[in-house]
């Protein structure tokens, strides 16, 4: 993806969202425990 779709995506995903989470790692393999927790 080019920096300016990247950009789009994640201000989509900003404005159409009431809360939005980015977590560090995947669904299956969470970097860190917040994210496991979550």
């Amino acid at each position: 993806m080019t920096d300016a779709t990247v950009r789009d995506r994640i201000h989509q995903e900003v404005t159409g969202n009431d809360v939005v989470l980015f977590m560090k790692g995947t669904p299956v393999f969470p970097m860190c425990g917040f994210s496991a927790a979550v």
